[in-house]
């Protein structure tokens, strides 16, 4: 006789870059864990890959962390985040006048990734010539370094996002 298997409930989303529709399942004990575990050593990191663990043990379709733009890792991790430990959070801030904690609540079901109009990832130089971008991915945020100074994090993230001329 197997061991039990425990049935857990599974939800649907919609990842915002390219519309593909996955399921998922909210994390357990050990993906808990393996967050915890990340927050507690501090480290860039330990958390990113955790975070891509999770994502990886939670989402039932094949996806690759790696090349996935930021906004959508985020998003996907707080609708999983949403249907793990709840759809609240109770958040507080410091007033930068005051310096005063203010309490804020925030409701991530309603967290929704917007899209300009217009939006296109065609830059044009000329004519003839232009620049097609790709969004910033976890592998090209790695390369963001602290002992660089901000200007060239900036053009590093910029290069490494050129697709195509």
């Amino acid at each position: 006789m197997g061991l039990p298997i425990i049935a857990v409930p599974n939800y649907q989303l919609t990842i915002p870059s390219n519309g593909q529709v996955v399921n998922f399942r909210p994390f357990l004990v050990k993906e808990e864990k393996i967050l915890l575990i990340a927050m507690e050593s501090e480290e860039e990191e330990q958390m990113t890959g955790a975070i891509r663990n999770i994502i990886k043990n939670c989402v039932t379709e094949d996806l690759d962390v790696n090349i996935m733009p930021m906004f959508d890792i985020e998003y996907i991790f707080l609708k999983l985040r949403s249907k793990s430990k709840g759809e609240e959070v109770d958040l507080t801030f410091d007033c930068g006048k005051c310096k005063k904690p203010i309490a804020a609540k925030v409701d991530l079901s309603t967290i929704e990734v917007t899209r300009t109009e217009g939006h296109t990832n065609k830059i044009p130089l000329s004519e003839d010539v232009g620049v097609m971008m790709k969004y910033p991915s976890m592998e090209i945020q790695k390369q963001i370094k602290e002992d660089k100074t901000e200007v060239e994090n900036i053009f590093s993230t910029i290069t490494s996002c050129i697709d195509s001329i």
